[in-house]
This record gives structure tokens, C-alpha cells and sequence, in this order.
């Protein structure tokens, strides 16, 4: 058979480990048996003691031999992941060489003690097991890069957790943790994502700002009624998450997060929006939708990168003169404003249109009369002002797509609503190209 440096037997239906691997155990240097039905760990198998990765994923194996996993003094690589392990042998902790431990969606209630003796561990992943706690043990990972430990039971991260300075990823959504202690930001220098979303947070550490080199947070679906000024110290970061949380205001010092792309704050209950926003000039995707935001800074309208602006559910009410329209065309921010309080009236369409209405009037107001889309998309000039030679084209609005439209009047409407393609972007987001 030859030099054998690797064997694959995966989606095999395989009940048990085949003999004829031991065979060839001298040059046996990567064993993948995913996704088969092996029940049990052989003892046979310590004979391949050359082995730098091992992969048993998604078996129906419930315990791992103490003396198989001794003899793996070369490994490197070991994914158990979807089994029904509920612990793991102390002669794990013999496993020096161990870089990456994938442990995710097996039975743990609690992380194995052997884990902490592997001072070479980068990656531990044990996302989706029934953990409540985090020992203080953890700390003797200073190794780790990427940490798992989502969709767990745990309530409380350890203060011995500082010790973990060259974390860089640290997913802990899907938990029940209560508060993120201050001094963990302080020492976690190197973290650049933080994951934290669906957990029991009322608040965010004052010491938030720490973290200098994050890049992405999310902290969406907690209970956080105020984020700290300390946020402004994240630079680097890229983008951010705070959806649906109780969020009242935003700090005045977000301005100084120059690198900040997208930026989520769904369902809060905030009235109105920092100008500091208006400041980040890379800010490409703000999405604020379910809010209670009455009023926007004038700032806002000068914003150069922004490409996506959700303002849908608000109740809105600045004001967009339309006399302007003749002059310029109308920003992102002015679309998206007179498009927030549109609600379609069957009483108000011809044959051919429908109505778009100032966030701020309503028919039969003394205002000027909006502009309408008709269900082509073109622009209906019904001012008279040659607005449709000055508003560039628009794509992406929600409204001006028939498919989004409800049928003109006299006509009969589908017996299923059509789908729009563009359910990314909600009916007050448009995306403006600016006038060749």
C-alpha cells in the first residue's frame, strides 16, 4: 500500500473503526471518520502514534478510552464535535502538542478539567453543550485565540478570565451572562471580536473602551439601557450591534470611532440620534428601525458615505421643504424621511400611481405636493418643477418597485403578495447614485 500520510472514511455508514487502519500505523498521520456511526473508541487505535489530526465529528460515540488518547503524543488536531461525550479522560491533559480542540454539541455541563493542562490550546470550541459555569481553571489557557463557548447555560464570566490576553474571537451569545466584568477589557488587548448577543446584560462595563483593538461587537438582544462614553475609545472598530435593547440615547463621543462601517441599533427607544453619527465618514449601513426617533439633526443630511439609512417605524417628524427639490436633488436622508409614515390608500391612487406622502403631511395638507413613484418606478412630477430631470436614479426603494406596490386601483390583486427582492432594505432605505 505505501506510505500512507492520510486515511478518509467519512459519510462511510461505518459502526466501528476498520482494522486495516492499524495496519499502516507507522505512517498514519491524518484519520478523518466523520459522519458515520461508530459507537466506540477501539483500544487498538493508540497504535497510531503518529497521528496529527483526528477527527471522530458527528458518531454516536459516549466516552473516550484513557489509554487511546495517551498514546497521541503528536496531535495537533482533534475534533469529537457532535457526539454524546458528557467528559473527557485526565490523560487528555497529556496532549502538549494540542492546538485545536472542537468539542462543540456534545453533553458537557461543564468544561473538563484535562482542558486546562494543554498550555499549546489556541482553539477550543464548545459551543452548544449544557454549560453553567466557567471554571477559574480557564485562566491557565493563556494560549487561546478563538474561544466558543455560544449557545451554553452560563451566567457569570470569571475575573481569572484576564489571563487569556492573546484571545482574539470570543463568542458567548446565546447564554444567560449578567454583567461583563471591567477588568476583563482592560486585559483583553489583542480581542477583535466579541460576540455577546442574546444574554441577560442591563449594562456595558465603564472600561469599554479597553478593548482597543476590537473590530466587531455585538451586544444585540440584551437589556443595556446605556452604553458607556468609553465606546468612543474603540477606533478600530468596524462594526457594531446594538439591536434590540432598551438604548434611550447614544454617547455624544461616538464620533471618534472613525472606522465604524455598519452600525445596527433596531428597537431601542431612542428619540433622536447623536450629530456624532453624522461625523463617521466611512459609516456605510445605519440601520435604526423600530425606534422612537421624532427628529434628526439637519447634520445628517451632509453624511458622504452613508449608502444604506433604515429609518422605518419611527415616528418621524422633521420636515423636507420640497421647494428645494427644483435646486438640488433630495439626499438619502430626505428620501428615506418622506418614506418612513407612507401608508398606501386605495382612495388615493389613479390608474397608474401611488401616492408617496411627506413624513410630515398628510392628504389633503396645504403642503406642496410630494413627488409619486408609479409602479414602474419611474418619478411622477405632479409639482410641475421637473423634478423627474433632476432626481437621480434611485435603486433599492422599497416603494418605487412594483413589486412592492398593492395594485392600482380597478385592478384585481394577486391571491399571494409577490416577494419583494430587496427585503434587505427596509420601505425607508434608498440607495442614490449621484447625477452623471
Amino acid at each position: 500500500m505505501g506510505n500512507v500520510y492520510s486515511i478518509t472514511l467519512c459519510d462511510r455508514d461505518l459502526h466501528h473503526v476498520p482494522d486495516d487502519i492499524y495496519k499502516h500505523h507507522k505512517h498514519v498521520a491524518k484519520l478523518l471518520l466523520r459522519r458515520n456511526n461508530i459507537q466506540e473508541i477501539p483500544p487498538e487505535i493508540k497504535v497510531l502514534t503518529n497521528l496529527v489530526e483526528l477527527s471522530l465529528r458527528d458518531n454516536l460515540l459516549t466516552t473516550v478510552p484513557i489509554e487511546s488518547i495517551a498514546a497521541f503524543s503528536q496531535l495537533t488536531w482533534l475534533s469529537l464535535a457532535s457526539n454524546m461525550l458528557t467528559t473527557l479522560p485526565d490523560s487528555f491533559a497529556q496532549l502538549q502538542k494540542l492546538t485545536s480542540l472542537d468539542l462543540q454539541r456534545n453533553r458537557f455541563v461543564t468544561i473538563p478539567d484535562c482542558v486546562f493542562a494543554m498550555r499549546s490550546l489556541t482553539i477550543l470550541l464548545l459551543q452548544k453543550n449544557r454549560i453553567t459555569t466557567i471554571s477559574p481553571k480557564i485562566g491557565h489557557c493563556t494560549q487561546l485565540v478563538s474561544l466558543n463557548l455560544s449557545y451554553n447555560r452560563i451566567q457569570h464570566l470569571p475575573v481569572e478570565m484576564k489571563e487569556c490576553r492573546n484571545l482574539q474571537h470570543l463568542l458567548l451569545s446565546v447564554n444567560s451572562i449578567q454583567a461583563l466584568p471591567s477588568v476583563l477589557c482592560e486585559s483583553w488587548i489583542n480581542l477583535l471580536n466579541l460576540d455577546l448577543h442574546t444574554n441577560d446584560l442591563k449594562s456595558l462595563p465603564a472600561r469599554l473602551g479597553g478593548l482597543k483593538a476590537l473590530r466587531r461587537l455585538n451586544v444585540a438582544i440584551n437589556k443595556i439601557e446605556e452604553i458607556p462614553p468609553s465606546v468612543g475609545q474603540l477606533q478600530l472598530l468596524e462594526w457594531l450591534n446594538l439591536n434590540d435593547n432598551k438604548l434611550v440615547t447614544l454617547p455624544s463621543t461616538m464620533d471618534q470611532m472613525q472606522k465604524l462601517v455598519k452600525m445596527g441599533i433596531v428597537q431601542n427607544k431612542l428619540q433622536t440620534l447623536p450629530e456624532a453619527l453624522a461625523r463617521l465618514n466611512l459609516l456605510y449601513k445605519l440601520d435604526c428601525r423600530r425606534n422612537e426617533i421624532e427628529y434628526l439633526p439637519s447634520v445628517f443630511k451632509d453624511m458622504q458615505g452613508i449608502h444604506s439609512l433604515l429609518l422605518e417605524e419611527n415616528p418621524l417628524s422633521y420636515r423636507y421643504g420640497v421647494s428645494n427639490y427644483s435646486r438640488q436633488p433630495p439626499s438619502l436622508l430626505e428620501l428615506a424621511a418622506r418614506a418612513v409614515l407612507e401608508r398606501y390608500n386605495p382612495q388615493d391612487a389613479d390608474s397608474s400611481t401611488a401616492s408617496v406622502y411627506s413624513a410630515t403631511s398628510s392628504p389633503g395638507s396645504s403642503s406642496s405636493p410630494s413627488p409619486s413613484i408609479t409602479s414602474n418606478g419611474a418619478i411622477a412630477d405632479h409639482a410641475g418643477i421637473g423634478i423627474s430631470n433632476l432626481i437621480p436614479m434611485m435603486t433599492d426603494l422599497g416603494l418605487a418597485k412594483a413589486s412592492t406596490l398593492p395594485p392600482p386601483a380597478g385592478s384585481h390583486a394577486p391571491s399571494t403578495p409577490q416577494k419583494s427582492r430587496y427585503n434587505f432594505f427596509s420601505r425607508a432605505c434608498a440607495t442614490v447614485h449621484p447625477l452623471q
